[in-house]
């Protein structure tokens, strides 16, 4: 009797109308992202590019050190050979002649994603550059210049011999 249920259930089953699943709600031509949306896509912009930079400044402080442990004194980008990888929405300069520019291209491959930060631009505080203090101890100051949101604010980050690594200006801040 148990056998005669299951297979009349089955034959029911495969003869019962199919509904078909209902048709995917229309898009408006313009999406409309729930509130704070924005915000936390600001939020892992920040993340992300302030971990980035951060990184990068800390391998050109590690290849001065090293340079300098070797050759009593610091140098240049290309001497260290320091190279950030591409894709950074900063530029990193030594000085105003030694930068790597921002690199970072829109989700179509081809565009700039920099926006303000030019090839050579340079927003520390602080002035940066290598060589030989007032006192005579070899000094150097790097500065890393990025716009994480496309506003008007620069985010600015720098980092100096003594390993000071310092977030001059927060573009993350409201």
């Amino acid at each position: 009797m148990l056998v005669r249920s299951m297979i009349f259930g089955l034959i029911l089953a495969c003869v019962a109308p199919q509904t078909a699943p209902p048709p995917p709600p229309e898009r408006s031509p313009q999406m409309v992202l729930p509130e704070g949306a924005v915000s936390l896509r600001k939020e892992i912009a920040c993340e992300e590019g302030q971990g980035w930079i951060k990184r990068q400044l800390k391998a050109a402080f590690n290849a001065q050190k090293t340079y300098m442990a070797d050759y009593d004194l610091y140098s240049g980008f290309d001497i260290l050979g320091f190279k950030p990888p591409e894709g950074g929405r900063y530029t990193i300069c030594n000085n105003s002649q030694d930068c790597r520019p921002c690199t970072a291209k829109n989700l179509d491959g081809t565009t700039s994603a920099c926006g303000a930060v030019g090839p050579k631009l340079i927003a520390c505080t602080q002035p940066i550059g290598y060589g030989e203090g007032e006192n005579g101890r070899p000094y150097f100051r790097i500065c890393g210049t990025g716009n994480l949101d496309d506003d008007d604010t620069l985010d600015v980050w720098s980092i100096d011999d003594a390993n000071n690594l310092i977030n001059e200006v927060n573009d993350c801040e409201e």
